[in-house]
């Protein structure tokens, strides 16, 4: 995988170094997301990537337009996910937006396995909405 957008921080390297190799490649994909989607939009700005709660977590710097978006798995289960804040309202957008397509965890993670087809397109508009989050208009 070619990475256009270097990890900024040791700590968040050697938890992706950590984790297994075909699960380290599916969240390095939607970390590649992440930055894409950021560089696309003029409203988003620049990323902070760090790690919180021990998982690799990216937010909006300047504008602070998003919310917290970070990226984990679950090793018990060969799944890995997409967390947001629980008190957001992505999830529940999520839910009314793919009731079919997607996995979720609560109201904070979206849930992929290991083997299953990767949702490319949905998955760039969540991370849109999450990291425009506190752009909204009512």
């Amino acid at each position: 995988m070619d990475i256009q957008f270097p990890i900024q921080s040791l700590e968040v390297a050697a938890t992706y170094k950590a984790m297994p190799t075909s699960i380290r490649g599916k969240l390095l994909g939607i970390r590649q997301q992440i930055f894409e989607v950021a560089a696309a939009s003029d409203q988003i700005g620049s990323i902070d990537e760090c790690l919180k709660w021990g998982e690799a977590s990216y937010l909006t710097k300047t504008p602070k337009s998003g919310t917290t978006v970070r990226l984990g798995y679950k090793s018990a289960s060969n799944q890995y996910a997409i967390y947001v804040p629980c008190q957001t309202s992505l999830i529940q957008q999520a839910r009314e937006n793919y009731p079919n397509s997607l996995t979720f965890e609560k109201n904070r993670a979206i849930l992929f396995e290991e083997g299953e087809d990767f949702p490319i397109d949905v998955v760039r508009e969540f991370l849109k909405k999450a990291l425009s989050y506190h752009l909204k208009t009512s």
